[in-house]
């Protein structure tokens, strides 16, 4: 009986020594800092903004996005895979049930789209930037009306460059 234990001890030890050694090995981690774009040159302009609740928040301009006008502020410094926080107030037009935001391309090529709902007439969200910012780099809105119909409206980052 002994004999046919043995190899059933002799591999839980083997087992328990191979999950022992995972994860022991150090990996060094990339300091080399991301190239940024500050705000200035991002074409976002400081000014009163809107009534938002984020400190910092600089104005994005108004927008017209599916028959609603929305206004836009952002905060954060835009760099590659930054996390922005973005306020729309919609001031004028039919209610939007929903709306996306990314940043980059219009296709939203190698973006994260990031959904916001609205209450009231405000929506707040956290907008990823993607791992490449190009000079045409915008930020890009979906309104979705209540009757599922989309459109899209952009605003430049990059204008004042």
């Amino acid at each position: 009986m002994f004999d046919s234990l043995r190899p059933s001890a002799i591999g839980i030890v083997v087992a328990s020594l191979a999950l022992a050694g995972c994860g022991t090995e150090s990996q060094e981690a990339d300091t080399t800092p991301a190239p940024t774009v500050s705000a200035s040159d991002a074409g976002v302009q400081a000014g009163p903004g809107l009534d938002s609740h984020m400190s910092g928040a600089r104005s994005l301009g108004t927008v017209q996005c599916g028959g609603a006008t929305l206004e836009l502020s952002m905060s954060g410094d835009l760099a590659p895979k930054t996390e922005m926080h973005v306020d729309v107030v919609q001031t004028a037009g039919p209610p939007l049930a929903a709306i996306r935001l990314w940043i980059g391309d219009k296709s939203a090529t190698g973006s994260l789209k990031s959904k916001g709902d609205f209450h009231d007439n405000r929506c707040h969200c956290h907008v990823e930037a993607p791992d490449l910012l190009s000079m045409d780099s915008a930020l890009w809105i979906e309104g979705e009306a209540a009757d599922g119909k989309r459109s899209t409206a952009s605003v430049s980052l990059h204008e004042h460059r």
